[in-house]
């Protein structure tokens, strides 16, 4: 019988505690691991949360989540050309201290600069509302605007995204 080099012999009557008091030491330090590498988990699923538009990590600070019946947060993308808003909800039925495990959802609510007045919109952020308002004009899906105002609108991004 051949031995490889990686097949060790472990002799376990000498790496156990021989008293109670060790033991009880050593099962406490275990579940104090078993505990920081389950917490350690959950802090990395709640950090990897990501933009659901474009992939971008929206910068999510688990202790604001790692407890029983946190509210939803709203969340922008930090991305500078994406801007979406993402509604983070992470749940837990036990607390994490207790082994729960998070359930995690984000959800689109549109975009950040269609909540600003319209006298803060920048430029860029006005022909985006341009284009995301052609888009729903074109589908029949504008609620906001009149029939003669969503003419003007197809007319401004006519002029503004001329078709070759």
């Amino acid at each position: 019988m051949s031995k490889n080099k990686n097949d060790t012999k472990v002799n376990t009557e000498e790496t156990l505690p021989n008293s109670i008091p060790e033991i009880e030491n050593m099962e406490l330090r275990l579940r104090s691991k078993k505990m920081n590498i389950h917490l350690d988990g959950e802090t990395k699923k709640i950090k990897d949360i990501r933009c659901k538009a474009c992939g971008t990590k929206l910068r999510v600070k688990p202790e604001d989540f790692m407890k029983v019946g946190v509210p939803p947060k709203m969340f922008e993308c930090p991305k500078s050309d994406c801007e979406v808003l993402n509604k983070v909800i992470v749940s837990y039925d036990t607390p994490p201290e207790e082994y729960g495990e998070a359930e995690i959802i984000i959800k689109m609510k549109g975009f950040a600069w269609e909540s600003l007045h319209p006298g803060q919109l920048s430029p860029k952020h006005i022909k985006k509302w341009l284009e995301a308002e052609n888009e729903k004009i074109v589908i029949n899906k504008s609620n906001i605007l009149r029939r003669e105002e969503q003419v003007q609108v197809r007319a401004l991004n006519l002029i503004l995204n001329p078709k070759k």
